[in-house]
């Protein structure tokens, strides 16, 4: 595992005699890279194209019933605000509270609340997740299925062992299926999606680690969010 590189250390790449220069932002399937990993990019990204929906949509906001409007936002919205999030899972406090103010504008839309009105019994009442819980449930969600596959990508799956080395599907009951977490010292490493999901996993009940599909594993781990 690495922190960041300084941009000055970096070999220069040359092709065809030609110094590539280096760019401060990239973008690359979708998501916005920028030479500190700090996401900025890609946060006002994703802000801008759920406030662009938003706007659209709230000139239908008199006309449509709830139930309408809560499809529309999950088929609309939640794909841009969900799309490659354990990428960058690593937000700041201000970061994920921009996201999560993307969702409180959703539910304000759908109740056709006010701009500054509560929105924490709405949000119960549609069964929805804070932004925090939202994205450790998709992180979880794709570590169960890493763990689970049959075909797992070498690169990801060398990275999560279970505590006990010798594991093997007659050993899984006997270690709870916790898994190790390298010492690291590094805050870039602590804040990864590599070592954060292993924290969540380990903090999650048994019966939640030890859930025979990832359907049932996502509905108990939704409760367990919920609760």
């Amino acid at each position: 595992m690495m922190g960041r590189v300084a941009v000055s250390s970096l070999p220069s790449i040359i092709f065809n005699g030609t110094v590539i220069p280096i760019s401060p932002s990239v973008k690359d399937l979708g998501l916005h890279l920028d030479s500190t990993l700090g996401w900025q990019s890609q946060v006002s990204s994703v802000c801008q194209k759920v406030n662009g929906t938003l706007r659209c949509l709230y000139r239908l906001r008199n006309f449509l019933p709830a139930k309408t409007k809560i499809m529309l936002v999950q088929t609309l919205i939640f794909p841009i605000i969900d799309y490659g999030d354990v990428c960058y899972f690593d937000l700041n406090a201000v970061l994920l509270d921009k996201i999560d103010r993307l969702l409180n504008n959703c539910i304000r839309f759908i109740f056709n609340l006010k701009k500054y009105d509560h929105v924490s019994n709405f949000r119960s009442e549609l069964k929805w997740l804070p932004i925090r819980q939202r994205r450790s449930l998709r992180a979880l969600t794709t570590l169960f299925s890493l763990l689970h596959s049959p075909t797992p990508p070498s690169y990801l799956i060398t990275h999560f062992q279970y505590l006990c080395s010798s594991h093997a599907k007659n050993l899984r009951s006997s270690n709870n299926l916790l898994l190790l977490c390298p010492s690291h010292t590094s805050d870039f490493v602590h804040s990864s999606f590599y070592i954060q999901s292993i924290l969540l996993w380990n903090a999650l009940p048994l019966d939640i680690r030890t859930a025979e599909s990832r359907y049932a594993f996502k509905r108990k781990l939704r409760n367990y969010f919920l609760h």
